[in-house]
């Protein structure tokens, strides 16, 4: 690796799939180092990689599709069907044409995205990927009798399943990938031959082998139930983290209802002490007669009732 890092450039390289700009990768990320000591050493390793997820250049002149001439685009082509950018940052992306000496000092080192376009670049959103592929990828069928009749991708994709299901398993992009570059053909190949190989090569990675033997299946169970199993002591861990603290917490809260008990308690005790001890203060406290008292008491004289003496 240290051999490789000395080279004039360097960098990561994540190769991705995609039929039209925005998007998502149709295949895994695939990571590889680049090395070279010029720029062109450098395309040439990036077309090497690339080259396999390349079907077919797409010319668009107004709202009209067509295939182009060349049905295996070249090298000198990579400009049309790749672009860079890098991970880090929102960095804006890079065509070809404008990768230069400095850029390549630039991103020494580090993690680049480079899109591989599979129909090139000219697809340029969702929008135009639907109109492309409605025109050129599944022609509509023919009704006259005799004529000629193209299978739609789905009508494809569910004949692939009904061959290879037995053997292959994958999500149903995979299926729609392997179903578009029997469609994408050059017309030499036969259609019929292509629909009973297993899947290309640049695609068999996305499918998994599906077990159809008695010792195979009965291995694939238990391992299903091994990994069902080890999710179970997953989940019995967490659980008995959740009950532990549950129990404490309980044994806290019901210490903290005593301790308010207590205090509780011991205040009305103190309450009702105070209110026998007012109430028997209340009881001792008698009026007592003093000389101003006796002073008053001695000027009120007893009258005669004259108003009402008749």
């Amino acid at each position: 690796m240290a051999g490789e890092n000395e080279s004039k450039f360097f960098f990561f390289a994540h190769i991705l799939n995609r039929e039209f700009v925005g998007q998502k990768a149709l295949n895994e990320d695939i990571e590889m180092i680049v090395t070279g000591e010029s720029i062109d050493e450098i395309l040439d390793h990036l077309w090497s990689a690339s080259v396999q997820y390349i079907k077919r250049e797409v010319l668009v002149v107004g709202q009209n599709f067509n295939w182009a001439v060349n049905e295996k685009p070249e090298r000198s082509e990579v400009e049309k069907f790749l672009v860079l950018q890098e991970q880090t940052g929102k960095k804006a992306a890079v065509q070809v044409t404008q990768i230069n000496l400095e850029y390549m000092r630039k991103i020494r080192g580090k993690h680049v995205n480079v899109f591989v376009y599979a129909y090139g670049k000219v697809i340029c959103n969702k929008a135009m990927h639907k109109e492309f592929s409605s025109k050129l990828l599944i022609p509509e069928k023919r009704d006259r009798s005799n004529a000629d009749s193209t299978m739609s991708v789905m009508e494809m994709v569910a004949q692939l399943k009904q061959i290879h299901s037995t053997h292959y398993s994958g999500n149903h992009s995979s299926w729609m990938m392997w179903a578009n570059y029997i469609q994408c053909a050059p017309p030499a190949e036969s259609r019929e031959r292509l629909l009973n190989e297993c899947p290309p090569a640049h695609l068999i990675a996305l499918f998994r082998s599906v077990p159809f033997t008695e010792n195979e299946r009965m291995q694939s169970a238990r391992n299903g139930l091994q990994i069902t199993d080890n999710m179970i002591d997953g989940f019995r861990s967490q659980l008995k983290l959740l009950r532990d603290d549950f129990d404490t917490m309980r044994q806290s809260f019901l210490r903290a209802m005593e301790v308010m008990e207590w205090r509780i308690k011991g205040m009305e005790d103190v309450v009702e002490s105070n209110h026998r001890l007012v109430v028997a203060m209340t009881n001792t406290l008698h009026p007592q007669e003093n000389e101003v008292s006796e002073r008053q008491e001695s000027l009120i004289m007893d009258c005669d009732d004259v108003d009402h003496s008749n």
